[in-house]
């Protein structure tokens, strides 16, 4: 008997999941999610993109009382993906920003879609000065997160 009620006290009982993912708005209209927060069972976590304003994610993460991030991982160098970090960096650890960042060349012919080399150049002294380290990403890196993870 008391088996059948140690496994039904088991049943009841959810572990929590490996990962929890959620969309945060930080640009402007009420469908963008263009930040993605993945916490890890572990206490990993990771920021995927990080919108253009930095103050809603900001308040955002203070909500949720985060205040150190593993990993920021920017898609692409457009600045409705970066523009927010340099606000974040002020009051959020950091302890790493991986992006793969474009040559001048190829940032100037994708101005139209927001690469500004300028606007990159102050993202890297904003790294520089809170001594965040920029790993330059690459086609076909993989990341890897959570116990063991390097």
């Amino acid at each position: 008997m008391m088996w059948l009620l140690l496994c039904w006290i088991s049943s009841q009982m959810q572990a929590a999941p490996l990962v929890e993912w959620t969309m945060i708005n930080v640009n402007q209209g009420d469908a963008q999610a263009d930040a993605h927060l993945l916490e890890f069972r572990d206490g990993t976590k990771i920021l995927i993109d990080a919108g253009e304003n930095g103050n809603a994610l900001v308040d955002h993460l203070k909500a949720r009382k985060i205040t150190h991030l593993n990993k920021i991982l920017v898609s692409h160098a457009h600045k409705d993906h970066y523009r927010g970090i340099p606000e974040l960096l002020e009051t959020v650890q950091v302890a790493q920003v991986v992006m793969n960042f474009p040559d001048r060349k190829q940032c100037d012919l994708e101005k139209p879609w927001g690469c500004d080399w300028d606007d990159l150049a102050k993202l890297r002294e904003s790294l520089k000065k809170k001594g965040v380290p920029l790993t330059k990403d690459s086609l076909g890196m993989v990341h890897y997160a959570g116990v063991g993870a390097e």
